[in-house]
């Protein structure tokens, strides 16, 4: 019974758990803000709109291990820092993935979870 109500007074006090957010999207050009991003939105595990990112010293994806979905665009490029999409194993669904002038990433491996791309994929140098 106290297992229920505990379960029950988590819902009610912490509504944002698994939230929709970003309806505007979010674009990280810096480690800075993609390791800000937990603190500034958590629970934040659906984005309404699209993922940029585009910054040169962006080296590590880990922060953003909560995003489940991306509705829009993932967009990944010119991040010569970046060799490893880990950090974006848990999203599942987007709208539509674009990795562009990545010299330095030799594979998709940190997107192991995803089964679901809704529009196009788009790849080039």
């Amino acid at each position: 019974m106290r297992l229920i109500f505990l379960a029950l007074c988590s819902v009610i006090f912490f509504p944002g758990f698994g939230q929709s957010c970003l309806p505007g999207g979010i674009t990280f050009t810096s480690q800075a803000q993609v390791n800000a991003f937990p603190s500034n939105y958590p629970g934040c595990t659906e984005i309404l709109g699209d993922i940029i990112i585009n910054g040169p010293d962006i080296s590590n994806l880990n922060p953003l291990i909560q995003i489940t979905k991306v509705n829009g665009e993932l967009r990944i490029h010119n991040c010569p820092s970046l060799t490893s999409l880990s950090g974006l194993h848990n999203i599942s669904i987007v709208g539509t993935l674009s990795i562009q002038q990545m010299t330095n990433l030799s594979n998709l491996q940190g997107l192991n979870s995803l089964n679901i791309v809704n529009q196009d994929v788009i790849n080039s140098e």
